[in-house]
């Protein structure tokens, strides 16, 4: 009886060393990884969703970032605008912000990020929005 306690106890503390793994294993990749990042024409045009600090100063230097054009409406308190605009700062890259509501522009949005995206001295440009995949 007394190995078989033992055993499941051996279980048990394999079962939470393997969910312990797993948690820091998301934890890390939602930490690290870069989300729905495409590179669109290399040197010109990278597009993607919110990044987090450490995913955006890793696209901003391997990418050689010069401008970021995020296509949304964000509030400046929102956790996601702070972090960005920190990475920003840090780096000296130029932000412009373009408040696109949901799936839709106005037919000046248009134009302004166009003629943002063909502007070669903004170049490379990264192109954000909330989940990297309508907007951007």
């Amino acid at each position: 009886m007394n190995s078989l306690v033992s055993q499941r106890l051996g279980v048990g503390f394999i079962a939470a060393i393997a969910v312990a793994s797993a948690i820091a294993t998301l934890f890390w990749w939602n930490s690290f990884s870069e989300k729905h990042l495409r590179v669109v024409e290399p040197g010109r045009l990278i597009r993607g969703a919110w990044q987090t600090s450490e995913a955006l100063r890793r696209i901003i230097v391997r990418e050689r970032i010069k401008t970021i054009v995020t296509l949304t409406a964000i509030n400046c308190d929102d956790p996601k605008y702070v972090t960005q605009a920190k990475v920003v700062a840090e780096t000296g890259v130029n932000w412009i912000l373009i408040p696109m509501r949901g799936s839709t522009a106005t037919v000046e949005q248009m134009a302004q990020a166009a003629d943002l995206l063909a502007d070669t001295g903004r170049q490379p440009i990264f192109s954000n929005c909330v989940a990297g995949h309508h907007r951007s």
